[in-house]
């Protein structure tokens, strides 16, 4: 099916970035999965056995490479209509027990990787119509859970 319909997704090769990457195939969309397991992200999109999913590799905390996931995205595909910021860290701590590193690594994965993404992503997103962004949440987001102060408040800032 041909489609002017392009999702990049983050956070692919595996669990609910791998299926949001086979339900967008599934509805027609040509779709750039992208994720830091390349190896991982390569199996999940061979699998579906269609040149309209390409793997790219992408550390969602680094701006360079959101600007080169995106550039081959739009050289293969021609467009990018849809942008899916899944990509997350789960990161478990009592507030005791945290570090700044672990703190600041959750933020820097659940929070400034979406900022990146769309930053660059949105000079493509605006000459698609109908052009959307879905940024993964979390209950975590809305209710407090033990052990989860970077995870649950860095999902409420992208909430």
């Amino acid at each position: 099916m041909t489609t002017d319909r392009v999702a990049l997704v983050t956070g692919a090769a595996r669990g609910q970035g791998a299926a949001i990457v086979r339900r967008l195939h599934k509805d027609g969309f040509r779709v750039a999965a992208c994720d830091l397991m390349v190896d991982d992200v390569k199996a999940t999109v061979d699998a579906l056995g269609d040149d309209a999913v390409i793997a790219i590799p992408l550390n969602v905390t680094d701006a360079d490479q959101w600007a080169a996931a995106v550039a081959t995205a739009v050289a293969r595909f021609g467009a990018l209509s849809t942008l899916v910021n899944n990509a997350g860290v789960l990161h478990w701590a009592s507030l005791s027990d945290e570090t700044a590193a672990g703190f600041e690594g959750s933020w820097r994965v659940n929070c400034l990787g979406p900022f990146l993404g769309i930053q660059t992503a949105l000079p493509h997103l605006r000459e698609s119509e109908g052009a959307s962004i879905v940024n993964t949440c979390s209950t975590g987001a809305i209710r407090p859970f033990p052990n989860h102060a970077a995870y649950g408040s860095s999902k409420w800032v992208l909430r």
